[in-house]
C-alpha cells in the first residue's frame, strides 16, 4: 500500500488514515464503496488512490 501512496505523492500514514476514515463512514454511507469515497473526500485525498488503497487493505 505504501508504493501506490507514493504514486499518487501522498505521506505513508495515509493508508492507515483512509481506513479508519472509511470505518467511520461505513455506517452513514449505502456500502463501503460509498464510504471509501466519503473517506477521500474527509482526508481531501484523489478518489482513485483511495479505492486502490482500500483494494489491497480489503
Amino acid at each position: 500500500m505504501r508504493a501506490i501512496a507514493d504514486d499518487f505523492g501522498l505521506p505513508p500514514d495515509t493508508p492507515a488514515k483512509l481506513m479508519a476514515a472509511t470505518t467511520r463512514h461505513l455506517g452513514q454511507q449505502a456500502n463501503a464503496a460509498d464510504a471509501v469515497l466519503a473517506a477521500a473526500t474527509e482526508l481531501g485525498i484523489d478518489p482513485a488512490a483511495a479505492v486502490k488503497l482500500a483494494a489491497l487493505a480489503g
